[in-house]
């Protein structure tokens, strides 16, 4: 059973940080930018909205990127609208928890049968 808060089962359910970045790059192509940020593993596009773009950026777990990613908007000369953690719902971090547990379980009892 996990008992803890959201952040921290997020935390420990995740091998990364996730940040959703908007970002108005005057279309500029601001994910190749991105990716180049030390530290950032993937940049997906998450949603556009004309010239302006959201990304979802995963980073190493525990390896804090915003002020580089903040450099890299900023220093280009472009909008940086939002910059936010991003946390898993506690019905992902409760289905996540769950089927961890049955495939635990599942692993033992097919092991006996061969």
């Amino acid at each position: 059973m996990a008992v803890d808060t959201p952040d921290n089962l997020t935390s420990r359910l995740r091998s990364s940080e996730t940040m959703y970045l908007q970002v108005d790059a005057q279309g500029a192509d601001a994910a190749a930018v991105l990716q180049r940020v030390a530290g950032v593993k993937r940049v997906t596009v998450a949603d556009t909205k004309a010239q302006v773009v959201g990304f979802e950026i995963d980073s190493d777990r525990g390896h804090d990127v915003r002020r580089e990613l903040a450099a890299a908007v900023v220093g280009r000369g472009w909008g940086l609208l939002e910059m936010r953690p991003m946390r898993m719902s506690l019905e992902e971090v409760f289905l996540e928890v769950t089927t961890e547990d049955v495939a635990a379980a599942a692993a033992p009892a097919e092991a006996a049968h061969e």
